[in-house]
């Protein structure tokens, strides 16, 4: 068990108020029995402060890169993290095609920055896991979130590093995919980066939409015969 599910409740009665950098995380899911999940974690005084949650099944990945743009321009992150793999890929290009800046990347299967851990996900599970225990994270009361944080399971390998059991795992055990639980743990890879960043500071800039516009030719003299 990686998040004991008593810190995971305890966490939706903390009041941490959100003063700091923002980051939009994305776990990119596209048909079949998968969300796509979207969740703002906002810096706060103590802590960090999940500001919105929200999912959606059967979203292309046109869908989701509107609704990434639709939740920028109201929440204006700093950072938006994007499941990089598989069809998430798709939806980073389209952003980064309309000129959005400070998008990460994020690949599961990268190699970890501390060796303890196997890989990029089990590393910032681990980040995740410790905010819990330090009480340092305050999280919206869904109980598809609390379900999935509390499913969460970790081993050890045989040279030591720990490794999260993966998606495809849990589902063989009758569990549903941990898609906004992972969206979650995603907002980990840029949290150093969030961490220093003033809440008027570092917004993502919003393109100006594309707009036609015909244009006008004088009008031609007409001649009499």
């Amino acid at each position: 068990l990686l998040i004991p599910l008593s810190e995971i409740e305890y966490a939706t009665t903390l009041s941490l108020v959100p003063d700091g950098g923002k980051i939009l995380s994305v776990d990119v899911a596209r048909f079949g029995d998968d969300e796509t999940a979207f969740i703002i974690l906002q810096k706060a005084a103590g802590g960090w402060h999940m500001r919105y949650l929200n999912a959606f099944k059967g979203q292309d990945t046109v869908q989701t890169a509107g609704r990434v743009m639709e939740l920028s321009s109201e929440y204006f992150p700093d950072w938006i993290v994007i499941d990089d793999c598989g069809v998430g890929g798709g939806v980073s290009d389209m952003l980064r095609h309309r000129d959005f800046p400070n998008i990460v990347a994020f690949n599961s299967n990268e190699k970890s920055p501390d060796e303890s851990f196997y890989s990029q996900r089990d590393y910032c599970y681990w980040k995740l896991k410790k905010l819990f225990a330090d009480r340092r994270i305050q999280i919206i009361n869904d109980e598809k979130l609390k379900t999935q944080l509390s499913c969460v399971r970790f081993e050890y390998r045989p040279d030591g590093a720990k490794k999260i059991e993966s998606k495809d795992k849990m589902k063989k055990k009758g569990f549903s995919s941990p898609d906004r639980a992972d969206a979650l743990m995603m907002a980990m890879s840029a949290l150093d980066r969030a961490e220093n960043v003033k809440s008027n500071e570092g917004h993502v800039y919003m393109p100006t939409p594309m707009v036609y516009r015909p244009r006008l030719h004088a009008k031609r003299p007409v001649y009499a015969v």
